[in-house]
């Protein structure tokens, strides 16, 4: 009987205690370029903070094209409450004249749900 008791307490703590997210919060997953004239390249940067309750690091980022280029990030550690950043630049000779949208895909070291997807937009004006 107390087996029975104390297995069903600990069923009912655990129940009441669930697990902590972790989470990496970006200042955006959204950048809007506005207006960009053909013919040159945008930097952007995305900036994210760890609040994953541990050090994680970035492994890899992937552009969705290549008119999308990656210049660096922070690969090295990056520890709980601290900022990283990815930096990235549009190449309007590689993509289209008119409206457009972008994306990448980050992958972390150390976090259950390790990709995450980023995107940018804006207009290219002028002619190719």
């Amino acid at each position: 009987m107390k087996v029975v008791l104390i297995f069903s307490l600990l069923i009912l703590v655990s129940c009441n205690f669930p697990n902590q997210e972790e989470i990496i919060s970006f200042d955006s997953i959204l950048l809007d370029l506005g207006k960009v004239e053909y013919g040159g390249k945008v930097d952007m940067r995305y900036r994210f903070k760890n609040e994953t309750g541990k050090s994680i690091s970035i492994s890899q980022v992937i552009p969705g094209c290549d008119c999308t280029i990656i210049n660096g990030y922070d690969s090295s550690s990056i520890e709980d409450g601290a900022y990283g950043e990815i930096r990235v630049s549009y190449d309007t000779r590689k993509g289209i004249i008119g409206v457009y949208r972008k994306d990448l895909h980050v992958f972390f070291k150390n976090v259950k749900d390790s990709v995450y997807s980023l995107y940018y937009t804006g207009i290219v004006t002028g002619n190719k």
